[in-house]
């Protein structure tokens, strides 16, 4: 019985990385080339960009940071504008937190905030589609496996960008931002 219901958490979890490699995948990857050429044009070294997307995990938060960054704006101002533009995100994570039905998974504190920080509207949108075909100890093995991976995507996608400009002209540049 227990192998069973692990056989198809496992089931779930690769049907969610599955999901995500297509178009959910390709578009968060190349929406992060942009954000990350816009970044690198503003000054960001490749740590820093990267520390950006894994950190900050949501494009309205990410470009207020970089424009101000750019303008030369004071930490306390980019700090608040982020904040405030990544605010909006707080109740997905709450709807999110109560369709994966987190409490009744006896995680630790930190897990499920992990698992919330990764949460992108890409992936509740996912998880909101999908919440009716799984039942709830099973949704977690399939948005665990969505979420990382598009995770994964937005954090290539980042790289990708940040080095774009060394093959690729201005016109595809342009294109992509």
């Amino acid at each position: 019985m227990f192998n069973q219901k692990k056989t198809k958490a496992n089931s779930l979890y690769r049907l969610g990385v599955f999901d995500a490699l297509n178009v959910p995948g390709l578009a968060l990857f190349f929406t992060m080339v942009g954000f990350s050429s816009l970044a690198k044009d503003a000054g960001f070294d490749l740590w820093l960009v990267s520390a950006t997307t894994l950190t900050v995990w949501g494009m309205p938060g990410q470009i207020a940071l970089v424009s101000l960054f750019a303008t030369g704006a004071s930490l306390s101002i980019i700090f608040l504008a982020v904040a405030l533009a990544n605010m909006r995100m707080m109740l997905m994570v709450i709807s999110g937190y109560n369709m994966l039905h987190l409490k009744g998974h006896n995680l630790a504190f930190w897990k499920q905030v992990l698992l919330m920080h990764i949460m992108a509207i890409t992936s509740w949108a996912q998880i909101s589609h999908v919440k009716d075909k799984y039942p709830p100890h099973l949704l977690l093995s399939y948005y665990i496996g969505f979420a990382i991976t598009i995770y994964m995507c937005g954090l290539s996608g980042t790289l990708f960008g940040y080095f774009i400009d060394n093959f690729a002209g201005n016109e595809v540049l342009r294109a992509i931002i």
